[in-house]
């Protein structure tokens, strides 16, 4: 009985083993050094197209693109036409031109520069009048290494002096279940705070949307000033339908039964469905969103997310290993990219990159492009 169900174990990581390898990345690449999304840096990249898209030397072939929806359909049509690292700087080059997006993007990248001068900005004293509430992503408890727990961010944040606080959803939670419990908090908060700000992280920010845009309604939601949205999966991820069908969906629900769980946790992101019911959601447009979001090149691909990142590319092109830039952005949000960076934002800079994104929330002035989005509804 015991060798029976050790080759059941050997056939079944095999089937799992066979299912997820293989590889879409290129094997050649240039190295480029140019000035790209308001900074110098140095590329590698997959080919000559990209060169020329990230010195804004794009070929005509590229106008037909500009007049069309930036969505998944036509980032994937780029990639078919060009290739994955065109699609890539073509999708964070148009963002970049919104101007609400350019403003943050500079502003971001200029208080990088006074951190690494040793210079504290003034923003920073400002955010100690306000309320974090931070919003953790999947599995937070049992793999803090993800950085789901924003623990980091948190302590850093208590360093300084500005008060927050973890709303602890379930960890392996259904996402409108989660919601509700976000939507107390805010609601429990806003009796004594009245600049509240949220923070969540992928699949957090999925709960957070239900919550801004479904569940409260504008006047309780009236103290919060601000969500800042990093890595969100707001339409669920691709991931988990590759999971759902037959026979992957078998061995997952085995997989999940041996843990105590089922496949309801995996439907519940499902991309199809999120999707769907995304464009029912109204986020009040007195709330400033921001979308903290990454995307590496594929010469920046980690072992982590590679084979997730190739499953993904085939449907929808670029990706940070779970979603796509256009999956994590809300239609009046304020979107600041890091090229380079995956779903879980590793980076040795990561605090400095932080507190500059902090300090956007952080400006006393008005951002008169958010307002006039504002204005203009």
């Amino acid at each position: 009985m015991k060798r029976i169900k050790k080759t059941g174990y050997l056939v079944i990581g095999m089937i799992v083993f066979f299912i997820i390898t293989g590889s879409c990345l290129p094997k050649n690449y240039i190295s480029i050094t140019t000035k790209f999304l308001g900074q110098s840096q140095s590329f590698v990249v997959s080919d000559s197209i990209t060169i020329k898209l990230l010195k804004g030397n794009a070929s005509p072939n590229f106008a037909v693109f500009d007049a069309q929806k930036l969505d998944n359909q036509l980032v994937q049509e780029i990639s078919k036409q060009h290739s994955l690292d065109a699609a890539t700087i073509y999708t964070l080059n148009r963002l970049y031109e919104i101007p609400r997006n350019k403003k943050a993007q500079n502003d971001y990248l200029a208080f990088i520069d006074l951190f690494e001068n040793n210079t504290v900005p003034t923003q920073i004293n400002n955010l100690k009048s306000k309320y974090f509430l931070f919003i953790p992503g999947f599995g937070y408890k049992s793999a803090p290494n993800t950085g789901a727990d924003l623990a980091r961010q948190r302590r850093l944040f208590r360093l300084l002096g500005i008060e927050n606080k973890l709303i602890e959803t379930k960890e392996y939670g259904l996402s409108d279940i989660n919601a509700q419990i976000i939507a107390n908090e805010i609601i429990n908060a806003s009796k004594s705070k009245t600049d509240i700000i949220l923070v969540s992280a992928s699949k957090g920010s999925l709960e957070t949307a239900i919550t801004l845009g479904k569940l409260l309604s504008k006047e309780q939601l009236k103290n919060v000033s601000a969500w800042v949205s990093v890595g969100g999966i707001l339409k669920g991820s691709p991931i988990a339908d590759k999971y759902l069908v037959p026979p992957k969906r078998w061995i997952t629900q085995l997989m999940l039964w041996m843990k105590g769980k089922n496949i309801d946790i995996v439907r519940d992101i499902s991309h199809k469905l999120r999707s769907k019911l995304f464009s029912s959601l109204k986020i009040p447009l007195h709330i400033k969103t921001i979308h903290f979001v990454g995307m590496p090149l594929t010469s920046q691909v980690h072992k982590r997310i590679k084979k997730r990142f190739c499953y993904i590319q085939k449907r929808f092109g670029p990706n940070d290993g779970l979603t796509t830039i256009t999956d994590a952005i809300t239609p009046n949000g304020i979107v600041v990219s890091e090229l380079g960076l995956d779903h879980y934002f590793k980076d040795k800079n990561i605090d400095v990159k932080t507190l500059a994104l902090a300090c956007l929330l952080g400006e006393k002035e008005k951002d008169e492009n958010f307002q006039n989005i504002k204005s203009a509804k």
